[in-house]
């Protein structure tokens, strides 16, 4: 997931139509996954440029 706090059509480049994006932060994803279920096994951050990723594992 690509972290941040936004929801909204975006356009994109080689895209000519927007598309839906939403992006959360690590407590709100950490929500939705223990709500629904999954146990959290692994988790790390990668920011390869200007946007942070958070990688879960989960099961």
């Amino acid at each position: 997931m690509r972290e941040g706090e936004y929801d909204d059509y975006r356009y994109s480049s080689g895209i000519a139509l927007p598309r839906w994006f939403s992006f959360y932060t690590k407590p709100e994803i950490e929500v939705i996954l223990e709500r629904n279920g999954f146990t959290i096994v692994h988790f790390v951050e990668y920011k390869p440029g200007t946007k942070n990723y958070l990688n879960f594992i989960v099961t």
